[in-house]
């Protein structure tokens, strides 16, 4: 890029860490699909019938990017990480007053909690080391109401401090009596692999949400990921095309298809496609032992220059 005194300097846009560009691919992917765009789940034509599959397709693709059981899990299209934790809490709708319990950790970016301060968020603390503190958030889980249901939200990468949450640890303790656990991964799903289902010991992540803009899929989507049956007891919070499967002038048939109630309207077919796209990319095409080797390599040089600036104090 040209500076403010004529030369040119290489450029490195250090608001990658918050926002990506997309990928080569991505955009290739996203032109050939905008070739045959139709409209989804509700068309006839060659084109609806292609888009819809693709769509469809795409819901597959990033439920295998977090290593999600198709059986136990479904996905909530939606804008962003904010929306999507916020369709949460509408699906939930938490009540502190019937013995509910939200608890959160001081160290969430906004968008995970600023939704649920009507709850009245117990807030859990770190530790020295930046983790969530396990005992007292398992003290605070075996103090909340039997009759309430409780939920853990935390982070699973923090963009405040970089610090990676354990979330298996996490989920343990928070399973362990008897709470949900959500986890916003918006920083964590483009540098570690996510596994939602654990290794079958209580460490499962009930709920995800992440965008498609930290992915290198910035085409406006993010998705809610969560339990099937949870997610699926509550009625939709969006009504319209594309949710019944038959209307008449004063009734209506709500569609059994979780994918088509909980995906409302026109969807945004096009950031599920980038999503997706981007996710192959991360997963198998790049590769996390990649990803985190090149990270450290980064780390381990800078921490190596740091420590040659006098008075600095690395955290």
């Amino acid at each position: 890029m040209r500076t403010i005194h004529g030369s040119w300097v290489p450029y490195v846009n250090a608001d990658n860490a918050a926002t990506t560009p997309p990928l080569a691919l991505v955009q290739e992917k996203v032109q050939q699909f905008l070739a045959s765009y139709g409209s989804v789940h509700r068309g006839s034509g060659f084109n609806s019938r292609i888009s819809t599959e693709i769509f469809c397709a795409a819901r597959e693709v990033i439920l295998e990017l977090v290593h999600g059981d198709d059986g136990r899990l479904a996905i909530c299209f939606t804008s962003n990480t904010t929306s999507a934790i916020n369709k949460l809490r509408r699906k939930l709708d938490l009540r502190p007053a019937d013995g509910d319990r939200l608890l959160v950790s001081e160290f969430e970016h906004s968008s995970n909690d600023l939704p649920w301060r009507q709850c009245q968020p117990i807030r859990i603390p770190a530790t020295a080391e930046a983790q969530l503190d396990l005992d007292y958030l398992a003290q605070c889980l075996a103090q909340c109401p039997a009759r309430g249901r409780k939920l853990v939200a935390v982070t699973g990468a923090s963009n405040l401090t970089g610090a990676l949450t354990d979330l298996a640890e996490i989920a343990k303790v928070t399973h362990r009596y008897g709470g949900l656990l959500l986890v916003d991964a918006a920083q964590l799903v483009a540098h570690r692999a996510i596994y939602a289902e654990g290794t079958g010991q209580g460490d499962q992540i009930d709920f995800l949400a992440f965008p498609g803009h930290k992915m290198y899929a910035p085409y406006g989507a993010g998705v809610l990921v969560g339990d099937r049956k949870i997610l699926g007891a509550a009625a939709p919070d969006d009504l319209g095309g594309g949710t019944v499967d038959f209307v008449t002038p004063t009734q209506f048939d709500l569609t059994a298809d979780f994918f088509r109630r909980e995906n409302p309207g026109t969807p945004n077919a096009v950031g599920a496609v980038a999503m997706a796209v981007a996710g192959v990319v991360l997963k198998d095409m790049v590769g996390f032992d990649a990803i985190t080797q090149h990270e450290q390599e980064l780390l381990d040089a800078a921490c190596e220059r740091w420590s040659t600036i006098p008075g600095l104090r690395v955290l």
